[in-house]
Parts: C-alpha cells; sequence; structure tokens
C-alpha cells in the first residue's frame, strides 16, 4: 500500500466517522466555491432554526425567495 492509498484510506475512514456521528455527505456538484458552502443546506438551517424569520422574507420576496437567497 503507498502513501496515496494509505492516505485515501485515512480520509475514508473520517468520513465514513462523520457521517456515522450525523454528519451529511455533501454532493461535490452542489458545493458553492464562491460561498465556501453548501446553499441548500444552508437555507433548510435558516427555515429550520428562524421560521418567523424565514417567514417574513418569503412575503417580502415571495418569486424569488431561492433565488435571492443564492445570489
Amino acid at each position: 500500500m503507498n502513501a496515496d492509498s494509505k492516505e485515501a484510506a485515512f480520509q475514508q475512514d473520517i468520513i465514513d466517522q462523520m457521517v456515522a456521528g450525523g454528519w451529511k455527505l455533501g454532493e461535490p456538484a452542489k458545493y458553492d466555491r464562491k460561498l465556501a458552502l453548501y446553499t441548500e443546506d444552508c437555507l433548510q438551517y435558516v427555515k429550520t432554526t428562524q421560521p418567523k424569520t424565514w417567514e417574513k422574507y418569503e412575503k417580502r420576496y415571495p418569486a424569488i425567495t431561492e433565488q435571492e437567497t443564492n445570489s
């Protein structure tokens, strides 16, 4: 086993442990490098933790709520 394959196995062990502990495994295609986050996860967090504020935001921007937050 070479150093690269050892590193890959170590990385996978870390990922497996994090997922087993409740972390979500993200899809690289959905990662926004400019914002350095998964926009969908961030929006879900805001909607869950701040429902009244999100409701106000939806009323203010009814047609473009998701688009507005993704720009």
